[in-house]
């Protein structure tokens, strides 16, 4: 299975105001306009088993949050976590019970959830 993690965003939190516009032009003279957001996307050190099929894992491996600036960090303002990332893996070469530390089902991690609307 390929190396791919897919990544949730709560977009009501994004600060309007990290919003970096960019404008350029492409090799074929073509001018774009974009509105960029940088966040930051971090490895869990305990990942989390989600799901588990018969032949796949799904995990939450990582968490995305706002970048804070120096003066942020050094006022200790809370940092805004935006959400999460999963990542499917094969059953096969997978230790038995690596990453179910503190395992979850998906109905315990987003109780609110609505299974029908999961893309996956």
């Amino acid at each position: 299975m390929a190396n791919k993690i897919s990544v949730t965003v709560d977009v009501k939190k994004i600060d309007k105001t990290k919003l970096k516009a960019n404008k350029y032009t492409d090799k074929n003279g073509v001018e774009h306009d974009e509105l960029n957001f940088t966040f930051d996307l971090v490895e869990l050190n305990d990942q989390k088993t989600l799901k588990v099929g018969d032949t796949w894992i799904m995990r939450k491996t990582h968490f995305a949050a706002i970048p804070q600036t120096k003066e942020e960090r050094d006022a200790k303002t809370p940092s805004v976590f935006l959400g999460g990332g999963v990542q499917f893996a094969d059953k096969d070469g997978v230790p038995e019970g690596a990453g179910t530390q503190n395992a979850k089902t998906l109905d315990q991690e987003f109780p609110d959830s609505n299974p029908d609307e999961i893309p996956f």
